[in-house]
């Protein structure tokens, strides 16, 4: 995230520490009298770097210089928690965090010092007078490029994002192949079926291929910001 944290406007805090005594380190990127907040959050499972690539592409997008970007930021707020797991990745774990815990499967018990304080760290944002979360995104690798996202409900906030977003991605850059699955986890204790349960916002966990070519998903994580930050926009101007 080094070109992300010399923004001007990015103040590095800590939600929390991990089992270990790691500080769980975030920022937010945008004006702080925009009441519209997206959450981003990454490497819950160590050793998924693929998602992270694409997590700080994105990130390092919404963060830039153009006109969309400046714009984006003046209406939303992006809370960015790039590494969930700090303990997990110091040891070199395969999924769980240092108190043996898959932290993606604990966002209904909350066992975890880790997922209290993401969770505590969303629930006093969104508490926040006029303050309205709109959207979840979570960055993995696995073995295909694949977008997991929580199903749609009556009364959920931006109904047919999903479906908007994916569709402008692949008109995009029709280069990166992926598939989707609603159903994947839908009803296991992840972060995004939280999020979801909590605020009925899009939630969804984006998934890069263990080989999938470096630049393309640099390529993808700067598409994905793009066509979110035009959906976001379009959605707020018209509510």
């Amino acid at each position: 995230m080094e070109k992300t944290s010399h923004h001007a406007k990015i103040k590095i805090n800590s939600a929390g520490n991990s089992i270990e005594g790691r500080p769980l380190r975030y920022f937010i990127l945008g004006e702080p009298t925009a009441t519209n907040l997206v959450f981003i959050i990454g490497r819950q499972h160590p050793p998924e770097i693929t998602g992270t690539i694409g997590l700080e592409s994105f990130v390092e997008t919404v963060a830039g210089n153009s006109s969309l970007a400046k714009k984006f930021r003046k209406q939303f707020q992006t809370v960015v928690v790039p590494v969930v797991n700090p303990d997990g990745v110091e040891h070199g774990h395969w999924r769980s965090n240092l108190g043996g815990v898959d932290l993606n499967r604990d966002w209904r018990n909350f066992s975890q010092p880790e997922t209290r304080a993401v969770r505590d760290l969303f629930l006093q944002l969104a508490s926040q007078p006029d303050v309205k979360p709109w959207l979840f995104m979570d960055f993995y690798s696995t073995g295909t490029n694949v977008f997991y996202a929580q199903p749609e409900i009556p009364g959920d906030w931006l109904p047919g994002f999903t479906d908007h977003w994916l569709a402008a991605l692949h008109g995009k850059l029709p280069a990166f192949g992926f598939e989707r699955d609603d159903s994947h986890n839908a009803d296991l204790a992840t972060g995004k079926a939280w999020v979801n349960g909590q605020w009925h916002i899009p939630a969804m966990t984006c998934e890069f291929g263990y080989t999938t070519d470096r630049e393309l998903i640099r390529k993808t994580g700067k598409a994905e910001a793009e066509e979110m930050m035009r959906l976001l926009l379009a959605a707020d101007s018209g509510k």
